[in-house]
């Protein structure tokens, strides 16, 4: 069953206008893409934060949560404005198919040793971290090629410095 207008259709099966699409679950990164094309500026203030807990879309009424480091201060309270907030707000209503109403949105400051103990990385923070991790892996993909391991043999050397280009 399910109704059309303010008749009550009994069927088998609901038309396709009337079903819900099978959506993957969201998360707080494609958040972060979506807003970065409907704000750019919030989403780089966001990015110096991160979420404190996993956004739990069961729990009612919904809780996100954002620290920020004592030293990005400045982009919590900048997330704070009041015409920001707002905006942000109706963002995530937006993006998470939500009324704004039914969740709460916070901001918050970690002190640096809340921060070591919940080892709380902003997104920026994680990016660097793993953009470090890949530039790691392409030196030791180099270092252990053949060529350079037989250059190192013929030259009675070691590399000592790699610079690489992206």
């Amino acid at each position: 069953m399910f109704r059309q207008g303010r008749y009550l259709i009994r069927s088998p099966k609901k038309p396709k206008w009337c079903q819900r699409k099978k959506l993957r679950q969201r998360t707080w990164s494609d958040f972060l893409s979506y807003l970065s094309q409907k704000s750019p500026a919030t989403a780089t203030n966001l990015g110096y934060g991160n979420l404190l807990n996993e956004i739990d879309f069961q729990s009612s009424p919904l809780l996100i949560e954002v620290a920020f480091a004592e030293s990005a201060a400045v982009f919590k309270e900048y997330v704070e404005e009041k015409d920001v907030h707002e905006r942000l707000k109706n963002h995530l209503a937006d993006f998470f198919d939500l009324e704004v109403k039914k969740f709460t949105f916070k901001t918050r400051i970690l002190s640096n040793k809340d921060k070591e103990d919940k080892n709380f990385k902003s997104k920026i923070e994680l990016e660097d971290e793993a953009r470090s991790n890949r530039d790691e892996e392409r030196r030791q993909i180099i270092l252990k090629n053949q060529y350079v391991s037989e250059a190192e043999k013929l030259f009675n050397s070691k590399v000592d410095k790699i610079v690489l280009n992206d």
